[in-house]
């Protein structure tokens, strides 16, 4: 019996990079769609890159990479067949030099494309579902275990976030070696501390009064993680915390079923917002109490970006580096002295990170880390 060929090795410089998208890539609301924007972005910096992604809002005019239209959305692209004639067509087009295959989730379309045409496969495995799945519980991570290990079995190269998620890959079958850190990020240009003046009219719409202190959570708030996170907030840490302590969750998803089940006076629910940083400013401490998931979470770079004290579980805050915040990040367990975090986070004054943190967190800094 043959050995099982893989895609060709990185050899020579690349000129052309083809990313393969399983969600659109704008509107950018979520942690995913985000990444791949940014690594396209400032990948463009160095290469021509393309990336094929389903239907979603227009790209800004000036957007430098250049974006291919494919069929189907979400678990439809599995069975549409639509979906890998359509790659392989923007492959015959492009003639990428590599592919990069965003998520796992396209990988059964991808792979054979990049076998038949002889191109690394690099995977930018930014969630571990095997992972994300076993942590919450769901009977269906061995299934996804199986299919995580068939994709990442055929990769030239693999990114991870975080260092577990390293470990949980080369477990999963990604090549040892080739498997390195890439982590998530954060506009440092676009995060940075609000004004004052920011502060005071964000607090006056919300109405937070004088002596109150002002939390705040946000995110996608269908995703699951997320949404287990509001549940601890709303029903264990909230009833630990003075009176005087409200919060306030920003971001897209079933805001009304959430407003009536969890809502009132101390806890609101403020629906998706045009910019984050006016609400930062306005915040006195930012809780993340993830509890399960994978990947590195985008809210918290944001927050500490912006000199936000932020409470995290270890969970919430892997792949991390807790030196580089500016001692504003801290981290507690949800059943271990969170609610008592919380109200020293929001004495404490908003403080902007040292160079060190933009460094190693800008998105222009990690795309770096991707040498093609």
């Amino acid at each position: 019996m043959s050995a099982r060929r893989r895609p060709r090795r990185l050899e020579v410089a690349m000129k052309r990079l083809l990313m393969i998208s399983p969600m659109p890539l704008y509107p950018a609301n979520d942690g995913g769609r985000v990444r791949i924007r940014e690594l396209a972005t400032h990948l463009s910096d160095r290469y021509d890159v393309h990336v094929s992604a389903p239907a979603g809002g227009d790209p800004p005019l000036d957007a430098p990479f250049t974006l291919h239209e494919t069929p189907s959305h979400g678990a439809r692209q599995f069975a549409d067949a639509r979906v890998p004639w359509r790659i392989a067509e923007i492959v015959r087009h492009v003639r990428p030099d590599a592919l990069m295959l965003e998520y796992v989730w396209l990988g059964l379309h991808a792979a054979p494309i990049a076998r038949l045409h002889r191109l690394p496969l690099l995977v930018d495995a930014w969630d571990v579902a095997t992972t994300r799945l076993r942590r919450a519980g769901s009977k269906l991570w061995p299934l996804v275990s199986a299919y995580e290990r068939l994709v990442l079995r055929t990769a030239s190269r693999v990114f991870a976030v975080s260092d577990v998620d390293r470990r949980s890959l080369v477990e999963l079958g990604a090549p040892a070696a080739a498997t390195s850190i890439v982590p998530n990020g954060v506009d440092t240009r676009a995060y940075r501390p609000g004004s004052d003046a920011d502060r005071q009219m964000v607090r006056a719409r919300l109405g937070v009064g004088d002596g109150e202190r002002m939390l705040l959570f946000f995110g996608q708030l269908s995703y699951a993680p997320n949404a287990d996170a509001v549940d601890v907030l709303a029903r264990a840490i909230m009833p630990r915390l003075p009176d005087s302590y409200r919060l306030f969750v920003a971001g897209r998803g079933p805001v009304e079923e959430l407003r009536a089940r969890y809502g009132g006076r101390r806890v609101a629910f403020v629906g998706p917002v045009d910019s984050l940083v006016p609400y930062l400013a306005a915040a006195d401490a930012v809780p993340v109490p993830i509890r399960h998931g994978s990947g590195t979470r985008l809210k918290i770079l944001e927050s500490v970006a912006c000199g936000v004290p932020t409470v995290s579980t270890p969970v919430g805050c892997e792949g991390i580096d807790v030196g580089l915040c500016g001692g504003t990040l801290i981290v507690r367990s949800v059943m271990a002295g969170f609610a008592d975090a919380i109200q020293e986070a929001a004495m404490m004054p908003h403080r902007q990170p040292g160079d060190a943190f933009a460094g190693t967190y800008d998105w222009r800094s990690i795309a770096e880390r991707i040498a093609i």
